[in-house]
């Protein structure tokens, strides 16, 4: 009965560390990022082997203008790249986290050179924006982000 049990918990453990990404953005997450009252930014640095983890010690809360455009780019649907995105992510990288926060959720973006990673609920999304978007959150990341990204 013992080993059963034992058997049972690492398949329960197996499933659950090989549960896919799923897509964003969902009606879920684009509800979060347009109902924001607080928004956060913070660096982390890209990792070939864990996760990226957000940056409790430096959360810096954004101003509204940085807030709202952001918002603006990610809360709309039609920004949001639908398919397959191959990428390939330097190890070692500084990069920018944001954190959308509601009354009742936290969404965890971590926005690296080509894609968006999330947390959202326990479980983890990936997506990126069309073409034409990618520039203006670079632009934003540039404007609004530089201490992060300059780890000052």
């Amino acid at each position: 009965m013992r080993a059963l049990l034992v058997s049972l918990l690492l398949l329960v453990v197996t499933a659950r560390a090989e549960e896919p990404w799923r897509s964003l953005p969902t009606d879920e997450t684009l509800r979060v990022i347009r109902n924001a009252r607080d928004v956060y930014v913070f660096p982390y640095t890209t990792s070939a082997s864990a996760h990226p983890r957000r940056g409790e010690k430096h959360l810096r809360a954004l101003d509204p203008p940085a807030r709202d455009t952001l918002k603006r780019l990610l809360g709309d649907r039609q920004n949001w790249f639908v398919g397959f995105i191959d990428s390939a992510l330097p190890v070692g990288v500084r990069e920018v986290g944001v954190l959308f926060r509601t009354k009742t959720d936290e969404l965890l973006l971590f926005i690296d050179s080509d894609t968006i990673s999330a947390t959202f609920r326990g479980h983890w999304y990936g997506g990126g924006l069309i073409s034409r978007r990618v520039n203006d959150l670079y632009d934003w990341k540039k404007t609004y982000a530089r201490l992060e990204l300059e780890g000052k």
